[in-house]
């Protein structure tokens, strides 16, 4: 199944919304008490979950739906006139969902139903009717009454959408990879039948011998009682994984690690499950289910926050199970694709926070408003602006214009075996202090294909550190730029001897003002030698292995780790 909206009304701060969920993957953001729970909420009143083993590992709320808890604050009507109306379109598929697109199509007697079948299941709540009353359109036609209530039930009792609160470490539980039969293939529940048919057998045969050895020992007493003994037949419905983690000379029960990583553990095992569903074969139990995650980067470094975004993503695509994320972190935000993520927030009426509102979002700045939401302020934004709005794959980061401008004179093909070997874009980020946020620069990261990121030699200690922080490596993903020589940390250190007296010798009074007291005499003067070593590093620059060694030097040293990122 998968749900394409959400539309609510009159249920706490959801007092009329509408939220888009039509792609395989999508992260709902905000600030605290922006509404993303109630979202939640409000789809498990409208689904809620058929299995109550289950229930243990999701959540504990109570499903019942009360008008004066429930009903948004500030709406005044008396309790007998208020209505709360949650609603959902959804996708039902004749290969993924066989037995509830059956069971709809049987139930309402629809003629030529499509391959994929458009719905709307909508479920009004009043104070006479705590449980809802249903009604499904489809097709141009509207159905109410027992009809629209089989439907809702069939789709309630399925469990068409699972959900697992990441916020509760503590309540997995031993058997955190539980899972019944309906998540597995037809061929593994034939070998499980053949399995069962087998220890039956063997049960059988137990219990044949207790009947003889009982009777033999009521015979001593003289009771002559006939004995009869049987086994009840194993066939469970529920299978309880044990899941252990470990490395080449142990394992350890998944109980027993952090949260971190039995919820990540937790959350990729009910993909695989959702996966099986959908992948065997056709079967009136056949639904694959909606996975919808409340804080998956709970108890998770930002590093390990960053992976299981990324994978979270794939995974719903590969899979073709879709995953729905309420969420804090930057890091499970989508940057390939700025419509999966969805941001909320609550309107402000006379200083009190009112109703939740779905936030319009730019292509061109989307960032800017998940940054404030996530307590960013928007100026640590700027720098990555350009750079999160562009479609390159291939990123080589220099840390400023004069930068770029050397390497891009590096990669023309006059340097011939020696030229910078780059087919990707050069970028500047202005600064070794952009790369001081290791959140951006990670979601930087996790939006290209390859990254690779170059600074003066001058901030490396820092630097590193703070790229080393996001799972970067030296000579891989990173290097420094610049000889370790006083003035000369930097690219243009790199310069031929002659270049930079050339510019010296020429130019007296930048470097006298070098020496000024005045440190805006002093940046300026800097950022005229600067210019004025690239206008003259332009005129020079002719092949030559003596003149340009330390560059050819850079460049071979570029490719070797580029080429290692690559492999």
């Amino acid at each position: 199944m998968k749900i394409d909206s959400l539309q609510v009304q009159n249920f706490r701060t959801l007092s009329d919304i509408e939220v888009t969920l039509s792609h395989s993957y999508t992260a709902i953001c905000g600030a605290n008490d922006a509404g993303k729970t109630n979202v939640i909420r409000a789809l498990r009143h409208l689904f809620q979950e058929g299995s109550d083993q289950l229930r243990y590992f999701y959540h504990d709320d109570n499903d019942d739906i009360s008008m004066k808890d429930d009903y948004t604050k500030w709406n005044s009507k008396e309790l007998q006139d208020r209505e709360i109306n949650i609603s959902a379109a959804i996708a039902v598929s004749h290969d993924r969902d066989t037995g509830l697109y059956q069971s709809i199509t049987k139930q309402l007697s629809i003629p030529s139903p499509p391959h994929e079948m458009h719905l709307e299941l909508e479920v009004i709540y009043r104070q006479d009717k705590p449980e809802g009353q249903a009604r499904i359109s489809i097709q141009d036609k509207r159905y109410s009454g027992i009809d629209a209530e089989e439907v809702l039930n069939r789709i309630r009792t399925a469990r068409c959408i699972q959900f697992h609160n990441s916020t509760k470490g503590d309540r997995f539980g031993p058997l955190l990879g539980a899972s019944d039969q309906q998540d597995f293939s037809s061929k593994d529940l034939a070998s499980l039948e053949r399995a069962y048919k087998t220890l039956n057998t063997a049960f059988g045969r137990l219990a044949k011998g207790r009947q003889k050895a009982i009777e033999e020992h009521l015979s001593r007493l003289d009771l002559p009682y006939k004995v009869g003994v049987s086994m009840p037949r194993f066939e469970p419905d529920y299978l309880p994984f044990k899941i252990a983690l470990g490395e080449k000379d142990y394992d350890i029960k998944l109980e027993d690690w952090g949260s971190g990583t039995r919820n990540q553990t937790f959350i990729i095992q009910r993909l695989i499950a959702a996966q099986q569903i959908s992948a065997s074969e056709a079967s009136a139990s056949k639904i694959t289910p909606v996975i919808v995650i409340e804080e998956p980067e709970s108890f998770l470094h930002p590093h390990a926050q960053a992976r299981l975004g990324r994978a979270l993503q794939d995974l719903s695509t590969e899979l073709r199970v879709q995953v729905v994320v309420t969420t804090h972190s930057p890091y499970m935000l989508s940057t390939r694709d700025p419509s999966m993520n969805v941001l909320l927030k609550r309107r402000t009426v006379r200083k009190k926070a009112r109703e939740t509102e779905r936030v319009n979002i730019t292509e061109e700045n989307w960032m800017a408003p998940f940054a404030q939401a996530l307590g960013f302020d928007s100026i640590v934004f700027e720098p990555w602006k350009e750079l999160f709005s562009r479609g390159a794959n291939n990123l080589l980061l220099v840390e400023g214009k004069l930068d770029k401008e050397y390497l891009e004179l590096l990669r023309d093909e006059t340097h011939g075996n020696q030229r910078l070997q780059f087919s990707g874009e050069i970028v500047a980020y202005e600064g070794t202090g952009t790369l001081s946020n290791p959140v951006l620069l990670s979601l930087l990261k996790n939006r290209c294909r390859r990254m690779f990121v170059t600074f003066d030699l001058d901030s490396e200690k820092e630097v590193s550190k703070s790229l080393k922080s996001i799972g970067l490596e030296r000579n891989r993903d990173f290097i420094a730029i610049g000889v370790n020589a006083p003035g000369r940390r930097n690219i243009e250190g790199l310069l031929p001897e002659s270049v930079r007296v050339d510019v010296r010798q020429r130019h007296p009074e930048w470097v006298d003002a070098l020496e000024s007291s005045d440190r805006g005499e002093r940046e300026d003067a800097k950022r005229k030698l600067k210019n004025g070593y690239l206008e003259a590093f332009k005129k020079a620059a002719k092949v030559s292995s003596t003149e340009l060694s330390d560059f050819y030097a850079l460049t071979k040293s570029l490719n070797r780790c580029l080429s290692r990122g690559n492999a």
